[in-house]
């Protein structure tokens, strides 16, 4: 077996020639595909590589980087975090891709979400006018060290009675007073 470099317009590629009697044909073909698919993808990777997108990219992704590790931005936990958040985005987005590309699983991200914040706001406001009269309660109430769980215990019944909803004292205390 030799191995002889084949010049390529992307880089030098070597191709493996085989001269012993013991090597079968199926090899031969198979090494010569895959030498040939390693020569596309050279040359795609080059031609990527002086695209004014992937420049861009590559340079940003440099300046978040040097952000993740600066100390003004290190002592905002607000600012790191969407450093942090951008760099791996702009680090799992492929080379040459669209903005639309780059952001979908932010945007399914963001639709989840906003499907969660919808049904918490429809469930909120199916109760607004109890967690209003448990909240003003709570507020102004004269025991400034009563606990939330036993406030919660004693307008759990209070709001049955006046407004006819069942609420348990735990989401009274967990959920309707202020944390």
């Amino acid at each position: 077996m030799t191995i002889e470099p084949v010049a390529h317009s992307a880089v030098a590629i070597p191709r493996v020639r085989f001269v012993s009697a013991g090597y079968d044909q199926t090899m031969r073909d198979a090494l010569e595909g895959l030498s040939q698919e390693f020569a596309k993808i050279a040359n795609l990777f080059k031609l990527s590589l002086n695209h004014p997108d992937t420049k861009g990219g590559l340079r940003l992704l440099s300046l978040l980087q040097e952000a993740c590790e600066d100390e003004v931005i290190i002592a905002s936990p607000a600012a790191l975090a969407l450093a942090k958040a951008l760099t791996a985005l702009l680090a799992d987005s492929s080379i040459g891709a669209t903005v639309d590309e780059a952001f979908k699983p932010i945007t399914s991200l963001a639709k989840k979400q906003a499907i969660s914040d919808d049904r918490q706001k429809a469930a909120k406001s199916k109760n607004l006018t109890e967690r209003n009269f448990t909240l003003a309660a709570w507020q102004s109430r004269e025991d400034k060290g009563q606990k939330k769980a036993a406030f919660g215990r004693q307008y759990a019944n209070l709001i049955k009675s006046k407004y006819g909803t069942v609420v348990t004292p735990e989401t009274i205390a967990r959920d309707w007073l202020p944390k």
